[in-house]
């Protein structure tokens, strides 16, 4: 029973995008526009869906393992993008109908507050 929890709670632990002095994911536009676009495939995955944002769409369940072996937390590098996210059915249902543009060249998206920016 104690396996799910400790699960999530090393997912968020090593989540590049959400750390105390950045609680959003960078994205470029083309990943947003992707994982929009196939929704009911991640909202098919579960209530914790993991996002590899260079598969998309999704093949299947993302390794996590592989994802956090590889994806190395550091807060000091604002400006690049995201590759891995962890999302609940919540952030999906944020996401879901998000209008993308291509002008844009990155966007924000702050899980905890439903919200999306462009930049």
């Amino acid at each position: 029973m104690m396996k799910y929890p400790l699960t999530i709670l090393l997912a968020f632990a090593a989540t590049p995008g959400l750390t105390q002095e950045k609680n959003f994911y960078r994205l470029r536009p083309e990943v947003l526009e992707c994982i929009v676009e196939h929704i009911g495939l991640y909202r098919a995955m579960g209530d914790l869906v993991y996002v590899d944002a260079a598969e998309c769409p999704p093949e299947g369940a993302v390794n996590i393992l592989d994802n956090l072996i590889n994806e190395i937390p550091n807060p000091e590098f604002a400006e690049e993008y995201d590759s891995f996210l962890v999302l609940t059915a919540l952030n999906l249902d944020c996401l879901d109908g998000v209008a993308v543009s291509s002008e844009a060249r990155a966007y924000r998206f702050y899980p905890e507050q439903c919200r999306v920016e462009a930049e």
